[in-house]
């Protein structure tokens, strides 16, 4: 039976700048489904970016203040939260406290109002998709439609951040357990995902399934003959990714050879990782563009044709960054977290130890600095795309 409309849920797309690896997906959905409904989860912008012909938008806003906190009370008596506090002891073996109770409660109030709005919107239950884009209060959202109506089909994603625990302040995140019972199927950007879920989740695994996040072709650069040798990095400034550690790297090598780094995104780390490149030489070019477009992030790969990409972080997906990178034929070094481990390997780039020393890093730009081998990088990271 052809399921002839999706309903996709996400966080903001396609309203604002977020969630920029959707603009590639949502093409593809299109040609999949006659229509495609988008569903975005509080957006913080009014700015609309363009999506297909048989894609329509519509936003979802969740209450906060007082009175809904006073709802989210009420959850308490909720069985769901009753099975919840259960598994939070007796499997995950976590300690309850007022952050996780708080979490819980009102991670289920929120779940409770997108479903509510979600519901108008599916006109026939038999040929009707419900994909949220992240494992979050959507796909809590969607188990809750699904537990009360499964006639049609309710799937998530998992990343990043929506899998690992340690990812949360809170060392937890909620309702996993009653998400993987609910859903028809969730699709894991990285084995990595799955095998953690499997095991720290503490679930079957049997909806879980692999489903990488992909790139459109690009054109491989040429291989530098002279000139700079240029570094690029491109993520969020923010303490998980590390990006600190890159500006100590090259402050290292700093004076050796004409060097540049080219940092895309933006963050509240950008004040130490400018005063760590304060006062490095005219041989070293440092430039932090902030955040980007993605037809802006292509095409300077395009025009500065670097010679490596590099993420330092301590917790990871797959990173769409990285797949960007190889499918320009750009090198990687990356730390061996997550699922980087299963796109980068020594035919395209190097991994460093999760908690690399500095040294570590500098000596794989001094490899890639002087090697013969850059050619055959190059060709091993698009082979790789």
């Amino acid at each position: 039976m052809k399921r002839t409309k999706l309903i996709l849920v996400t966080s903001g797309f396609p309203f604002g700048g977020h969630e920029t690896f959707l603009e590639t997906e949502i093409k593809y959905l299109c040609k999949s489904f006659d229509k495609v409904q988008i569903m975005a989860v509080d957006p913080e912008s009014e700015t609309l970016r363009s999506v297909p012909e048989n894609c329509s938008v519509n936003s979802i806003y969740t209450k906060s203040g007082f009175s809904q906190k006073i709802k989210a009370l009420a959850g308490i008596i909720d069985p769901r939260t009753r099975e919840e506090l259960r598994i939070i002891r007796k499997t995950y073996c976590i300690s309850l406290n007022k952050g996780i109770l708080s979490t819980l409660l009102v991670s289920l109030q929120r779940a409770k109002d997108i479903r509510q709005q979600i519901l108008p919107y599916i006109e026939n239950d038999h040929k009707t998709v419900i994909y949220s884009y992240w494992c979050d209060d959507s796909a809590l959202a969607l188990a809750l439609l699904s537990e009360e109506r499964n006639e049609f089909k309710t799937v998530c994603r998992i990343h990043g951040w929506d899998v690992y625990f340690d990812r949360s302040a809170l060392g937890y995140l909620p309702y996993r357990h009653y998400i993987h019972n609910q859903l028809s199927a969730i699709y894991s950007i990285s084995e990595d995902g799955i095998n953690y879920a499997k095991n720290v989740w503490n679930v079957s695994g049997e909806k879980l399934k692999l489903s990488r996040l992909g790139i459109e072709a690009q054109n491989p650069l040429p291989q530098r003959t002279g000139g700079i040798f240029t570094l690029v990095s491109c993520s969020n400034l923010i303490q998980v990714k590390r990006v600190h550690l890159i500006a100590e790297a090259v402050k290292e090598l700093d004076g050796q050879m004409p060097l540049r780094w080219v940092h895309i995104g933006d963050g509240p780390t950008r004040p130490r990782i400018e005063q760590i490149v304060a006062n490095i030489s005219e041989k070293t070019e440092v430039r932090l563009t902030g955040r980007l477009p993605n037809e802006e992030v292509f095409k300077l790969y395009s025009e500065q044709c670097p010679d490596v990409f590099i993420n330092v972080s301590i917790s990871e997906g797959v990173p769409v960054s990285i797949m960007e990178a190889m499918s320009y034929g750009i090198p990687v070094i990356a730390t061996n977290v997550g699922g980087n481990s299963e796109i980068v390997n020594e035919t395209n780039g190097f991994l460093l130890s999760s908690n690399y020393e500095k040294q570590e890093l500098v000596d794989k730009l001094n490899y890639v600095l002087s090697t013969n081998n850059l050619g055959n990088l190059k060709k091993g990271a698009f082979d790789t795309w």
